[in-house]
């Protein structure tokens, strides 16, 4: 397989598809882009090294994340993904994101780790607990 490019199974046929249409098909199928788990993943590391503060930072919602990192190949891509997401799944996260980003200060400062692995456990239920469907 070459670099950036992944294959999407039909019934038919097996398709080589670029990165972002695979993140098209994926929406599809869960309602977000799994790719906006990378902007949690810095919550996970901290609460599984059991520290909160190297990588605990201020979260970017949902359309901000993929205009930012998906729009740097294409703002067309970033768009698409956008209008194809589960507007009800985006608010969802969305408002996980403002909860966590509130919260941050004080999880760090008392090093509240319960917590954070909390929002860290339904932003992964959210983003990729719905990806059983299409494994």
């Amino acid at each position: 397989m070459v670099q950036g490019e992944h294959f999407i199974d039909t019934e038919a046929s097996r398709e080589r598809v670029p990165n972002w249409s695979f993140e098209l098909h994926r929406v599809e199928k869960t309602g977000l882009c799994a790719d906006y788990y990378n902007a949690w993943t810095g919550v996970g590391f901290d609460v599984g090294e059991g520290k909160l503060g190297p990588f605990m930072k201020t979260l970017p919602r949902y359309e901000e994340y993929l205009r930012d990192n998906m729009g740097t190949q294409d703002t067309a891509i970033a768009e698409r993904i956008i209008q194809e997401s589960d507007p009800e799944k985006v608010r969802e996260i969305d408002g996980l994101v403002d909860e966590f980003n509130a919260d941050l200060a004080r999880m760090i400062k008392e090093q509240d780790i319960e917590t954070a692995g909390k929002f860290f456990k339904r932003a992964d239920k959210l983003i990729r607990g719905m990806l059983e469907a299409i494994s």
